[in-house]
């Protein structure tokens, strides 16, 4: 990958993470690049990986996420295309134990 989408991908995740800081969310983002396990922003539950690419192919990414998030986290793709709100996809049945509460 090359230094402009990286610079893309680095702007994405400090993005949401400002979007979930606004709404007085607590988060820690992860820096350490390919060696991270746990997606680009840790939330209490949740691992989030952060995606800002033009040509979307979420069930790529959310199948390569899953595989690599621990079972006591809840794996989402935070993801957008210019001029796109931020969307974010996960597994229904995570979905369904969030709303549970």
């Amino acid at each position: 990958m090359g230094k402009p989408s990286r610079d893309k991908g680095k702007r994405g995740e400090r993005e949401v993470a400002q979007l979930l800081t606004d709404a007085g969310i607590h988060h820690d983002r992860t820096l350490d690049g390919r060696n991270q396990i746990h997606g680009d922003i840790l939330l209490s539950n949740m691992a989030l990986e952060v995606r800002r690419r033009e040509q979307v192919s979420i069930v790529r990414w959310s199948r390569e996420h899953e595989e690599e998030v621990p079972d006591h986290l809840i794996p989402a793709v935070a993801y957008r295309t210019n001029g796109e709100p931020w969307r974010v996809s996960l597994p229904l049945a995570d979905l369904l134990d969030l709303l549970k509460g």
